[in-house]
């Protein structure tokens, strides 16, 4: 076999291997975002504010020493919402005022290895 078909098929190999673990999917209709092999899932309700937190593998990892922020980016401006554990792999929040469809969102979430900053953009109404 030559050099290039042998690189062409590596690539091929390789490739696939980047695509194994498919698209994240939400367990909680929230919007997902993935940052340092962490994936986080935004639920927003009312006024309440929950991150569900799973490893790349989709196992929860567990959010009792863990704390966090949400700064929502709405139509009235940016709303911060503090995060603390709510059981399980859930960290929850409450906003002074009712949040508005989906807006755009930056995570921040601290106590494990090192601190995690992510971004959603704003979703469809």
């Amino acid at each position: 076999m030559n050099k290039p078909a042998i690189l062409l098929a590596m690539g091929f190999f390789l490739s696939g291997l980047a695509w194994a673990d498919g698209a994240m999917k939400a367990s909680h209709n929230g919007r997902m975002v993935e940052a340092n092999n962490i994936r986080f899932e935004l639920v927003t309700s009312d006024k309440k504010v929950d991150v569900y937190i799973t490893d790349h593998s989709d196992q929860p990892v567990g959010a009792d020493k863990l704390s966090g922020r949400v700064t929502l980016l709405g139509e009235k401006g940016k709303v911060d919402v503090p995060l603390s554990p709510a059981g399980g792999n859930r960290l929850t929040g409450e906003s002074g005022e009712t949040i508005a469809g989906q807006p755009a969102a930056i995570i921040l979430v601290e106590g494990m290895t090192k601190r995690i900053t992510t971004r959603l953009a704003a979703g469809k109404p």
